[in-house]
Order: C-alpha cells, then sequence, then structure tokens
C-alpha cells in the first residue's frame, strides 16, 4: 500500500544562518526571496547555456528554479527583525532526479556563502539579509 513512498527520492536540508548585523529585516515571503537571491547568485556561476536556463526560470512569478527543489520557511515566528547573533532556520528539499548531494555541494552551497559574504550594492541595499550572515549549519 506504501509502496510509493519507497520511489520517492529525497534530500532534505535543514540551514541555520546566524545573523552578523544589528538588524535585518526579513521580507514578508523568505522562501520567494531565497530563490530570487539565491538562484540569480547560481546563475552567474554558471556556464552561458545552464545559465540561460536559470535566467529564464527566474524570471517567472514567483521566481523557479529550473530543477524539483522546495524552499520552506517553517521555523520562522512572522517576526521579521532580526538582530546580532539570532538564527533564520529554513530547510531546502532536492526532489527526484536533483536529489543530488553533489548539485547541493558544487551549486548551491557556494551561492549561499557568496550571499553570506555579498559586498554587491544592489543585494546589500537597506537592512536585508545579504552580506549580514554566517551559515552557522546545514
Amino acid at each position: 500500500m506504501l509502496d510509493f513512498i519507497a520511489s520517492i527520492t529525497l534530500i532534505r536540508y535543514l540551514i541555520v544562518w546566524r545573523i552578523t548585523s544589528p538588524v535585518v529585516l526579513l521580507p514578508r515571503c523568505l522562501p520567494r526571496e531565497l530563490a530570487t537571491v539565491l538562484g540569480r547568485l547560481i546563475e552567474t556561476s554558471l556556464p552561458t547555456e545552464q545559465a540561460r536556463q536559470w535566467r529564464k526560470s527566474l524570471t517567472a512569478l514567483p521566481p523557479r528554479w529550473p530543477l524539483e527543489v522546495v524552499i520552506f520557511s517553517p521555523y520562522l515566528s512572522g517576526k521579521r527583525a532580526y538582530g546580532n547573533d539570532e538564527l533564520i532556520v529554513w530547510e531546502l528539499k532536492l526532489l527526484g532526479e536533483d536529489a543530488d548531494h553533489g548539485l547541493f555541494l558544487e551549486v548551491i552551497l557556494p551561492a549561499m556563502e557568496k550571499a553570506a559574504t555579498t559586498m554587491e550594492v544592489s543585494l546589500r541595499g537597506g537592512r536585508n539579509l545579504w552580506g549580514r550572515f554566517d551559515i552557522q549549519s546545514i
């Protein structure tokens, strides 16, 4: 009866970021912001043909990745302002053929690292998250 469950391929990452700034304001929809910003950072690091695929996917509303992925933030209390040493916890799920730990290590994790340390003015505006956190654990 539950044979279909055995056929589901899934890798689930629980991601914890520690805020490194006095005040960070999270967007109203963190998963959408994560998909947009991390997707753009991934796109800029890929060869032209793959980047084109990402660019096209990211223009959709809501932004999509050309992967089977779920970005989920069930651990946030609805609070939007975070400060030094507070934690942001969210999940990334890779599904089906895209459930590949190598893909995570080679493509997604470097984008997260870049997002954590970015000095890019277009991303660091206001009191947003980008460039103001450390990856605490995965």
